[in-house]
């Protein structure tokens, strides 16, 4: 999965970045420059913003725009504006160049390995004066022996989708001891290709969409989400991630999981609220672990370009020639979005039974659906799910259209991507939601939290006093503050 950076120019881009997921900031000033050092106040800012939401910052150190070739005296001073910063920031970008008569602009190694040095311990990256070498091959040695940890390129193009063939090759050619930041142009609109042509393990994207605004909440999500969309590209193994999952579930080991994810710091535990399974007419309830397809609707007066609620995107990305009920992944859960307030119902029969033959495993509305009684005996054979927040008579047209699949929905609390993961438990009437960046941990942590919880059990039935045997097996007491 790909680490998101958005660049931010000023205060309230680096807040709405943070909230709407990225993984790190990149702090400037002057974009029309391309990016210069900012100012103290500036860097203090974002720094109280950062490590509140736990994200770490990287500040541009670049004394002027224009070219990358500095003074002394510009040396200088980016030194000086490593150490006043230092204190403040989790890593710096920036990068020196020089001229060669025979090789043009090459990587002034010196100069780069003394900011690089003026920064130890904290990592920094050479940014996008490398697009500006002659010879990339030998720029990328020479960022390595200045002692950077990463590189951010378009592949010597004006944009990273345009220099997909060089990304590939410099990763390439990297082996894994320099990270490349694939970067230039790139929108929530053409990362998933640009990922899935150059195998790009980090990404970089200002998420501007109006020049004279900040940073777009819905295309920071948008981009969070494509990263997730990007997945099958990367070597991690979904399908093996669900398989043990559902292995886990056998063994009672997956109820834990929210206590996984509480330990974890994900919101709400991941806990989906009110919404309810449709009871079944025949098989006994089940618990289903499944990865998430999303489809938000939107009031039905609602127009592309129109003003619009956050996280809702300006154009619909479904086609109008196919149904929305083609456009969920099989084998997935596809989890929908209802403006709030509507009294419409999102699924009826019909349209549970399109899903169902798709291959969908279960349709989970947050907000209404109708043809209950349909509804329960279609899911009466165990391979097909139906979960609401409520219910209603009359059809969606009345109020809703959809709008956009697989895009980020904040429900009940939460901030869901495609390709998170479902475990939807009828047994317990209960949801979780596993972010896809919080699957490798939860797994690590479940049977220990099991084996914990099996303990204290025994315990209790052998007549041990409760906060003895949470001491014992969990570490704490159960009315500790």
């Amino acid at each position: 999965m790909a680490l998101l950076e958005i660049a931010c120019f000023n205060l309230e881009s680096v807040k709405i970045a943070c909230e709407a997921g990225a993984d790190r900031i990149e702090l400037c000033d002057d974009r029309l420059s391309g990016g210069v050092t900012p100012s103290l106040d500036r860097v203090a800012g974002a720094s109280l913003l950062c490590r509140k939401h736990g994200i770490p910052l990287f500040v541009m150190i670049r004394p002027r725009g224009d070219d990358f070739v500095y003074s002394q005296a510009e040396h200088s001073q980016m030194l000086a504006d490593v150490v006043k910063y230092k204190a403040l920031v989790d890593g710096f970008v920036f990068g020196i160049l020089t001229t060669d008569v025979d090789e043009g602009y090459i990587v002034d190694v010196v100069r780069t390995g003394s900011l690089v040095a003026a920064a130890q311990p904290l990592p920094c990256t050479f940014h996008r004066a490398f697009d500006e070498v002659t010879h990339w091959p030998a720029a990328l040695g020479d960022v390595l022996q200045a002692g950077c940890t990463s590189v951010l390129t378009s592949g010597g193009a004006k944009t990273a989708e345009d220099g997909t063939d060089i990304l590939r090759r410099l990763i390439s050619k990297a082996e894994g001891r320099l990270g490349i930041i694939a970067g230039g142009a790139l929108r929530s609109s053409n990362v998933v290709e640009i990922i899935a042509k150059t195998g790009v393990k980090a990404v970089h994207s200002s998420a501007i969409l109006d020049d004279s605004g900040p940073a777009d909440a819905a295309e920071v999500a948008f981009l969070r989400a494509a990263r997730f969309a990007a997945l099958q590209y990367d070597r991690f193994d979904r399908d093996q991630v669900i398989r043990t999952t559902e292995q886990q579930i056998r063994e009672g080991v997956l109820m834990l999981r929210s206590d996984a994810l509480l330990k974890l710091k994900v919101p709400q535990a991941g806990f989906l609220p009110d919404v309810l399974p449709i009871p079944r007419t025949a098989s006994p309830a089940a618990c289903l672990v499944a990865s998430i397809s999303t489809v938000l609707f939107v009031d039905k007066n609602q127009q592309p370009g129109h003003p619009r609620a956050q996280y809702t995107p300006a154009e619909s990305n479904i086609p109008s020639d196919k149904h929305w009920t083609d456009c969920p992944t099989p084998g997935t859960v596809v989890l929908m979005q209802q403006p709030d307030g509507q009294l419409c119902a999102l699924l009826g029969d019909i349209v549970a039974s399109r899903l169902k033959h798709r291959g969908v495993k279960a349709a989970v509305i947050h907000g209404r659906s109708r043809d209950i009684a349909a509804c329960q005996e279609l899911c009466s054979d165990g391979k097909f799910q139906v979960w609401s927040k409520g219910t209603s008579t009359v059809g969606t047209s009345m109020e809703a259209k959809p709008w956009a699949s697989d895009v980020p929905l904040h429900v009940g609390g939460l901030l869901v991507n495609a390709g998170d993961i479902m475990v939807a438990d009828e047994a317990e009437r209960g949801i979780t939601i596993i972010p896809t960046d919080k699957l490798e941990d939860v797994m690590k942590l479940l049977p220990g939290l099991k084996e914990a919880d099996d303990n204290v059990l025994k315990d209790v039935n052998a007549g041990v006093d409760l906060n003895e045997a949470f001491k014992r097996h969990r570490g704490h007491y159960v009315n500790a503050k």
